[in-house]
């Protein structure tokens, strides 16, 4: 089966947030056709990309350009392409001021 991120070691990451410090979650992909979208894992909810606050870049992944509190929890990227659909390492955003 074809790989639609690009390989990690990590099953987890942590990520420190700060404010005003643009964070990316490495979510790259393989494809530029894929789809990518972004979700939280509790509660289980696909978070809203609207890129201002959030963008992703299909060379970069995810970026937080402004994080806040809220922002912190598990998060985790899926790609689907085709009939293809897969998950990405899950990102633990800890929030420091």
């Amino acid at each position: 089966p074809q790989e639609l991120f690009v390989p990690s070691a990590d099953y987890y990451e942590a990520i420190q947030l700060r404010t005003n410090w643009p964070t990316v979650l490495p979510c790259q992909v393989t494809s530029p056709l894929a789809k990518v979208t972004l979700h939280r894992e509790f509660p289980p909810v696909e978070v809203k990309v609207d890129g201002r606050e959030i963008s992703f870049d299909v060379k970069k992944g995810f970026t937080i350009h402004r994080p806040k509190q809220y922002h912190a929890g598990s998060l985790y990227c899926v790609a689907s392409l085709g009939n293809l659909r897969q998950s990405s390492t899950k990102y633990m955003l800890i929030y420091v001021n």
